[in-house]
């Protein structure tokens, strides 16, 4: 999986707690929310998207910098050298019965 993936599945998920926690937090302003809207709606959605634009990017950093960033390649290479039959022989012969559908442990 692509570093970018993870970083904007990763904020979306923050930034819907983010709102659902500042939609209840700022219900005082309920009443005035069409005002903001019409008024402000740009500087809110421009803020929102750099700040969210900026999470992407800082988390996209932290993976390369942890080494994170080629795990699904990493993992693809294993699973095609334990179908070949190549590693550990537990693990082909465990992956051999999941193909066949048989789930014993």
């Amino acid at each position: 999986m692509h570093t970018w993936r993870i970083s904007f599945g990763v904020t979306l998920s923050l930034m819907a707690i983010l709102a659902f926690y500042a939609m209840a937090r700022l219900d005082f302003l309920a009443p005035h929310g069409r005002f903001i809207v019409q008024e402000y709606w740009l500087p809110i959605t421009l803020h929102t998207f750099l700040a969210a634009g900026t999470f992407i990017v800082a988390l996209a950093a932290v993976l390369r910098r942890l080494g994170l960033h080629d795990v699904g390649r990493k993992v693809d290479l294993v699973e095609r050298s334990l179908r070949r039959g190549e590693g550990d022989p537990d693990l082909t012969r465990r992956l051999a019965h999941q193909e066949q559908g048989e789930f014993v442990e």
